[in-house]
């Protein structure tokens, strides 16, 4: 009674951290995707001449908190003059705008957005600021170069197409896009992309397009648009964290629109600040704050340093749940799973502070009151009426679908002391809002993944827990035999052998021939009741020592004798399954490493070299393929396991 309640308060109190996180967060994450803009960032340091050191920062806070902006360089406060409006100090914008305009950014309606939120920035530029536009699918193109000329920018921006094929060129536009950045000296270079996929047709590498855009000191604002997640989101962070800006995941149409205005806003409320640099030579660290945040920067004396001050970035901000979830149905289907996860959580802290029964209470419950049959009875893990009768429910589904035997089969193999139905109820349940879960955090895949590794842990680890006992049990079966076969020689009925046997040998032999003595004092037949063991053990060779014992019963012989000759066949087909291990441990092997291969190789080349792999899980012919090969390697593994398994 103790035991199971705390298995359940623990099994309740699991499912309800589970229910609690996933629901929390599906419900935390209904907004827009996108997070303000970060509040203050420093952009550019000019120290060219050190008495008069220029930071151009951005500062998306109260214009009233710039009064108190405070500058430390090495960690001593300096005095700054006041902030200067990027404009006034006669710095304007540059920005180039890197579109995907691939077949799915013109399905998924991602380009059209683009388009429309693109103009209404174009329109709010300044007279002075420059607008430059690249469009890239198989190729990239450029579309207007950089102007002034907010027309000539905004008819380019609606040339701007999705092609008929599918492909993505991400770092040829970003090249592209950087090399009209290139140059520049009275603009401050900007870059603002925006994409729905994985490249997988550019003529340039990662780490070439890259190292362009930090030959502009461009701040880079990536915009990841796909429901479906399938963004080269780590590479977009990579160009962020070494350029500077910002990476926004933005899943739907008006998440886009949002991320746009922030980059707007970005980019709008920018400021020069200037003091008298202290230091004299070498790397100086340099910290900016207003509003109560700060931003950091290091730079040589001397020099210009700009960029890699990265605003945070904002992937996880959006909704990433399935867009009929964001639905007021969806909602509420989030809330009972928040409800239900709540429940069972004061079950478990319920259950966990409600004191035990004593042992004489327990045994003398099912004779107080004068009740009907069975209601002393014990109610296991369902302490509640609802959960009772959803438990009945379950066990009388089970049992016409004739899951019931085989999940009772499975515990008593495992040797766990629980009741199937009440097993099956809670695994059904533990299943459904895993699979929730999934589904809240990783869409139709999560719920799959979650949903398909929740069936099936639970079942794998039962059928090892059973497999691991009855290894145990074959092993000790020869020497079991020999010492009821002394018993026997010793003068012992056969009942009275098995009984002291029982005391003699290990578990889970010991366990089981106890539970034979108990039944055969009940009332039951012993060789019945060793049948039962032989069953629930699944073991053959039990089998037939029950059966040499029933026919010795029936026509007489010398019993030890016989059971001698039972143990010593089953020592030497023993010996004769080593045999066999050992001359098919080669293809074991084979088929072990064959199997890991292919995993271990894999990793080493996501880690060594991931512009390599990366064709392979973004585009949909190495979607296909990475498929089409894991088939084929759990076919050749299935052969090899069927090629090497010998029955004995």
């Amino acid at each position: 009674m103790k035991l199971r309640r705390h298995l359940f308060a623990l099994l309740a109190g699991v499912i309800a951290a589970l229910g609690l996180m996933g629901g929390t967060a599906a419900l935390g994450v209904t907004g827009t995707a996108v997070d303000s803009a970060a509040k203050l960032s420093v952009r550019k340091v000019d120290s060219t001449d050190p008495s008069k050191v220029k930071v151009s920062l951005i500062y998306n806070g109260a214009r009233s908190d710039l009064r108190d902006l405070t500058l430390r360089e090495n960690g001593v406060q300096v005095k700054s003059s006041n902030p200067v409006p990027l404009r006034k100090a006669g710095v304007n914008v540059a920005t180039v705008f890197v579109v995907d305009t691939s077949r799915s950014m013109g399905i998924n309606g991602g380009l059209r957005q683009a388009k429309q939120s693109i103009a209404r920035v174009i329109k709010a530029k300044q007279p002075l600021d420059a607008v430059g536009i690249v469009g890239f699918g198989t190729t990239a193109r450029s579309y207007v170069d950089l102007t002034s000329d907010g027309a000539s920018a905004l008819a380019a921006l609606d040339r701007l197409g999705a092609p008929s094929n599918a492909s993505t060129a991400l770092w040829d536009g970003v090249k592209r896009g950087a090399g009209m950045l290139g140059g520049l000296s009275d603009l401050q270079p900007n870059m603002v992309l925006v994409t729905d996929g994985f490249d997988d047709s550019s003529v340039t590498k990662e780490a070439q397009a890259r190292s362009q855009v930090l030959g502009t000191g461009a701040a880079v604002f990536a915009l990841g648009y796909n429901q479906q997640k399938q963004v080269d989101k780590a590479a977009l962070q990579r160009l962020v964290g070494a350029a500077g800006g910002q990476f926004v995941y933005a899943p739907r149409a008006n998440d886009l629109d949002a991320a746009l205005k922030d980059v707007q806003t970005s980019l709008e409320n920018q400021y020069v600040v200037e003091y008298r640099s202290n230091a004299v030579r070498g790397v100086t660290n340099l910290a900016v704050s207003a509003g109560g945040v700060t931003d950091t920067s290091s730079f040589v004396i001397g020099s210009v340093s700009q960029g890699g001050g990265t605003l945070p970035s904002t992937s996880g901000g959006g909704s990433f749940l399935p867009s009929f979830l964001t639905t007021s149905t969806g909602l509420l289907l989030i809330a009972g799973v928040l409800g239900v996860a709540v429940a069972l959580f004061v079950l478990a802290l319920a259950l966990l502070a409600t004191k035990d029964e004593t042992a004489l209470q327990t045994a003398l419950r099912a004779y107080a009151g004068g009740g009907a049959e069975g209601d002393g009875a014990d109610p296991g893990m369902a302490q509640t009426a609802f959960i009772q009768r959803a438990v009945e429910l379950t066990g009388e589904f089970a049992d016409r679908q004739g899951l019931l035997a085989k999940c009772e089969a499975m515990l008593e193999q495992a040797d766990l002391p629980l009741r199937a139905a009440e097993a099956m109820f809670f695994y059904a349940v533990g299943v459904i809002l895993m699979a929730i879960v999934g589904l809240a955090l990783g869409g139709i895949f999560g719920f799959l993944l979650a949903g398909g590794f929740s069936a099936l842990v639970p079942i794998v680890v039962l059928r090892f827990l059973g497999s691991r006992r009855r290894k145990k049990f074959m092993s000790s079966l020869p020497d079991m035999l020999q010492l009821l076969s002394g018993s026997l020689r010793a003068g012992y009925s056969l009942m009275q052998g098995v009984e002291a046997v029982s005391q003699e040998v290990g578990e889970p032999m010991g366990k089981e021939l106890r539970r034979v003595v108990t039944e055969a004092r009940l009332g039951r037949e012993l060789e019945e009741s060793l049948e039962g063991v032989a069953d629930r053990m699944q073991s053959a060779d039990f089998a037939w020592a029950v059966m040499a014992i029933g026919i010795q019963r029936e026509v007489g012989g010398n019993l030890s004798e016989l059971l001698l000759t039972v143990a010593e066949t089953m020592v030497e087909r023993e010996r004769l399954r080593r045999d066999v291990s050992a001359l098919t441990a080669e293809g074991r092997i084979s088929a072990l490493v064959l199997g890991l291969l292919p995993v271990g190789l894999g990793g080493a080349i996501s880690a060594f070299n991931p512009d390599y792999i990366k064709p392979l899980f973004g585009a949909r012919l190495g979607q296909f393929l990475l498929g089409l090969g894991i088939t084929s390697m759990l076919i050749g593994l299935a052969w090899m396991k069927k090629i090497i398994s010998i029955e004995i």
